[in-house]
């Protein structure tokens, strides 16, 4: 007979089951917001002529992201799950090995925490620096947040990003952006 899984086994079934549950939950949530909540809530008016330009294009957009991550997230966890039941079907001696702990979870809240910490901080950076200066400000600031340690790319991101989202926006798109009291 074999032994008796270790606590930390039934840990991570019970992750990749939470992932894939929690990924089709947000993948049912954006099929409602994409086919029910926007085409009833968000009035387009019939000139609009460029997609892109509708009320509900980026609703929609975030609705259809939604679906697509809340999909992967669920087939990550589905497939995590089958990987797991064939390599403890296919242990010789009916022994279950733990698997390395797959994350700190108190560092991943930390890292939440700080991550909507940021977004207060960034909304309030807005208006008195502009949607440029604060987004050069705070990517770099994310980005370290998360690991990145590559400086040089970092660096040359944090500026090339905003200024290019922003001129995309401003110039491509004709849609306004905040360029704060400084400018």
């Amino acid at each position: 007979m074999g032994r008796k899984p270790p606590a930390q086994f039934g840990d991570m079934m019970q992750r990749k089951t939470n992932d894939l549950f929690l990924g089709l939950g947000i993948a049912l949530a954006g099929g409602l917001i994409f086919w029910w909540l926007i085409p009833n809530a968000v009035v387009v008016p019939k000139t609009v002529k460029i997609a892109s330009l509708s009320p509900a294009f980026w609703p929609n957009v975030l609705a259809g992201g939604m679906m697509l991550f809340g999909l992967i997230m669920a087939g990550q966890g589905f497939w995590a799950m089958r990987k797991q039941n064939a390599s403890t079907d296919d242990d010789q001696d009916g022994s279950i090995k733990p698997q390395p702990n797959e994350g700190n979870d108190s560092g991943m809240m930390l890292k939440a925490v700080g991550a909507m910490a940021g977004m207060l901080v960034y909304y309030f950076l807005v208006e008195p620096f502009g949607i440029i200066l604060a987004s050069v400000i705070i990517f770099p600031s994310f980005a370290l947040l998360y690991g990145e340690k590559r400086l040089k790319y970092l660096a040359s991101l944090a500026i090339l990003l905003p200024v290019g989202l922003y001129y995309f926006f401003t110039v491509a798109a004709h849609k306004p952006m905040p360029t704060g009291y400084l400018f």
